[in-house]
């Protein structure tokens, strides 16, 4: 594999793996024991109870930060009133967002950042909601004793639909907060094309070439591109032409967007040229080769 294809790879894989979480502080302790559940009840259960000192820990996965109290100036760990159940109240979350592909994991992490200074006593209803269900796919219930909590399921094999992933925070019959996501399950296809801006080029020029989404699924691609030449009857891989370093944005190309990268020609000999370029869909598991050819011309 050349090596601008293996960065490619590692570009891609990092996307898949970020993927979307809406996350509030977490603490540094050890994380919870838990056991997913496909079916409508999870038995993820770890006692702890409420009053969780402040070096506690999460699970892998799950990114901290420490958010500021608009208009406070202190974090919400400093903050010494509990006006809510969930950020910036006692109790830390993360949980799913954004696009996932057919059968990804989904799920909610709540767990406590700060010293306990809440009254709240009651429960936690998680639920997972199909685009047009009134009933929820899934359900989970945990008392606040059982904190920290991680629920976790894999999402229906279809494609082209959403779902809404619900966290409720119940006491004595009542709901008192609430968390809700959106997560957005794309139509299993990638629609693409490259095309070179141009035909043919000098020497010393840059060919730009333009990726266009046809598709309905958000494209996503990292910075690099190979280029091959065509020699006695076959494309080699042009070093002159693929730069050796990249940098590592992800690009996220939305249907109907258009994304556009220039070559350098310094130190081309005239001949007929391949652009190369891997694209993925956001949501999804697949990967397209996308490629234009153009001639570079003497100066």
């Amino acid at each position: 594999m050349h090596r601008s294809a293996a960065i490619v790879a590692a570009v891609m894989l990092a996307a898949t793996l970020l993927g979307l979480w809406a996350t509030s502080p977490k603490p540094g302790s050890p994380s919870p024991a838990t056991t997913p559940s496909p079916t409508l009840r999870t038995t993820t259960i770890t006692i702890s109870g409420p009053t969780k000192p402040n070096n506690a820990g999460a699970s892998p996965g799950w990114r901290d930060t420490t958010p500021t109290i608009p208009g406070r100036g202190e974090s919400a760990a400093e903050s010494g009133t509990c006006t809510k159940v969930f950020w910036p109240g006692p109790v830390g979350y993360g949980v799913s967002a954004g696009y996932k592909a057919p059968g990804d994991e989904v799920g909610v992490m709540l767990y406590t950042y700060k010293p306990w200074d809440c009254n709240f006593s009651g429960f936690f209803i998680v639920e997972l909601y199909g685009e047009r269900s009134r009933e929820p796919l899934y359900v989970a219930n945990h008392s606040v004793e059982e904190l920290p909590i991680e629920v976790r399921w894999k999402l229906p094999d279809k494609g082209g639909t959403r779902y809404r992933l619900l966290v409720k925070a119940v006491e004595d019959g009542v709901v008192v907060d609430t968390l809700e996501s959106t997560i957005v399950v794309p139509p299993q296809e990638v629609k693409a094309i490259l095309r070179m801006e141009r035909k043919s080029y000098r020497v010393g020029e840059t060919a730009y070439f333009t990726i266009t989404n046809l598709g309905d699924t958000p494209l996503t691609f990292g910075s690099p591109y190979e280029v091959y030449r065509w020699i006695n009857g076959t494309w080699v891989f042009c070093d002159e032409l693929t730069p050796d370093l990249w940098t590592l944005e992800l690009h996220v190309l939305p249907s109907g967007g258009n994304f556009t990268q220039g070559i350098s020609l310094r130190g081309a000999e005239p001949g007929l040229y391949k652009v190369v370029k891997r694209v993925g869909g956001e949501g999804t598991r697949i990967t397209l080769t996308l490629w234009d050819t153009f001639v570079v011309v003497g100066g």
